[in-house]
């Protein structure tokens, strides 16, 4: 039970994982920490930087949400938004939501292990399919891609990947 006195920080954030919960939860879980990376979008028109992001648990462990910052190379801002997953014991499947204030991004997932890959299914913006993959994970590396499929899945193209490696302490 919360206490009366909570404020919104200390309402939010949690310890650990729910321990009924704790096993499911690992997938995400594995990430919560601080992570710098580099990323490259991919197009017409490619571009490249750096950035931070940073893992928690919260609502009394039972979700993980990230605070994600990317700059352009020259060190300007380029995006920084935050995501809640939770993960839904009845369907086995994780809850996935992204908002980026900055370039006006809200995306919907479900998230799922497919092999050693966390795979998010979702559409972007303009009704196309994407997926949002954390692949190659190690304790203090991963990748993570975004993939469009504009013909229904039949094949995917990357637009966008980053390299990431753990700061400081593994929690």
């Amino acid at each position: 039970m919360l206490q009366a006195e909570s404020t919104f920080l200390t309402a939010l954030a949690a310890d650990g994982p729910d321990p009924v919960l704790a096993r499911p939860l690992r997938i995400f879980g594995q990430f919560v920490g601080s992570w710098d990376h580099t990323w490259r979008e991919y197009g017409d028109h490619p571009v490249t930087g750096t950035g931070e992001w940073h893992f928690g648990w919260v609502l009394q462990g039972r979700a993980i949400q990230d605070v994600f910052v990317a700059y352009h190379a020259d060190g300007s801002l380029y995006e920084y938004g935050t995501t809640i997953r939770a993960y839904d014991p009845a369907s086995g499947f994780w809850n996935v939501a992204y908002c980026g204030p900055v370039n006006g991004s809200l995306r919907v997932f479900t998230a799922s292990m497919i092999g050693d890959e966390i795979v998010l299914e979702g559409r972007g913006a303009d009704g196309h399919l994407i997926h949002w993959i954390f692949s190659e994970i190690k304790r203090e590396t991963f990748r993570w891609r975004g993939e469009v499929s504009k013909n229904n899945g039949l094949t995917w193209t990357l637009y966008e990947e980053m390299r990431l490696t753990r700061r400081g302490q593994h929690p």
